[in-house]
């Protein structure tokens, strides 16, 4: 179980997504916040980073999930721990992509994985001695 103290930013523009998603990420007693859309979790990273998990939805107006990651590593990469990409295009990722990237759930997802993969990775990232990046990766 991950520590209280965990923060997770849940970025979808999709309302109804990230109520459901944030339901499943507070059972694991994990702090929750919530963006609706690319330039939203820019912000908030600035403001309110760095947090433990991002679960990132890549096709969203204004700012798309793809951006986001870019600027993730260009402007904050300190604040970006491992990020979770949701999203209904399959395995999308590049591979320049892969050190911030930890899984990819792929849309319609499983509840009970999401909540798995979201547990392993908030774990991997508050053990001692273990990095950023793709520590917590789970094949789908």
């Amino acid at each position: 179980m991950p520590p209280e103290s965990a923060r997770v930013l849940i970025v979808d523009d999709e309302p109804a997504l990230r109520a459901l998603v944030s339901k499943v990420v507070e059972r694991l007693e994990a702090g929750v916040s919530l963006a609706a859309d690319g330039s939203e979790a820019l912000r908030m990273l600035a403001d309110e980073g760095p947090f433990d998990v991002i679960l990132l939805d890549l096709m969203m107006p204004r700012v798309n999930g793809f951006t986001v990651l870019n600027e993730f590593k260009k402007k904050a990469p300190e604040g970006v721990r491992c990020v979770i990409v949701m999203s209904a295009i399959g395995r999308p990722i590049r591979a320049s992509d892969s050190d911030v990237v930890c899984a990819v759930v792929e849309k319609p997802f499983d509840l009970e994985r999401l909540q798995a993969v979201v547990a392993d990775c908030l774990t991997a990232h508050n053990e001692p001695n273990r990095g950023h990046g793709n520590d917590c990766n789970r094949e789908p």
